[in-house]
């Protein structure tokens, strides 16, 4: 018990530093830090009910996972955020003179909105 309790308190004090580096709430950062564990539970426990339940879950769980559905509009959602975010991280790097780290977050950023366009297309 008290190595999960110290385990907490070692992620809380995380928790805190970031939330005062980023100037974000405790609210904030701990949905950002859960909401990709909840999304893919989700699609877990409707995956394991489409074996259970053919005719209910079956198609909501191709509807999810097709072509140009949900899912893909989600990867792309969180891939070209993830490029917007690298590069105002560039730019913050950029402005502190660190530019090999700035250097690359930019690539990072380049990257990342290359696979964004191709999963678009």
């Amino acid at each position: 018990m008290s190595t999960i309790r110290s385990t907490f308190q070692k992620s809380r004090s995380v928790f805190a530093q970031n939330e005062a580096e980023w100037g974000i709430s405790p609210t904030t950062a701990l949905v950002i830090a859960l909401a990709p564990v909840a999304l893919i539970g989700c699609l877990v426990v409707i995956a394991g009910l489409s074996f259970v339940n053919h005719d209910v879950f079956r198609p909501m769980f191709r509807w999810i996972t097709a072509e140009d559905s949900i899912l893909e509009w989600g990867q792309f959602l969180f891939v070209f955020l993830s490029s917007l975010i690298c590069g105002a991280i560039s730019i913050r790097l950029a402005r502190m003179k660190q530019y090999p780290l700035a250097a690359l977050y930019a690539l990072l950023a380049l990257a990342a909105l290359f696979v964004a366009g191709e999963e678009i297309s």
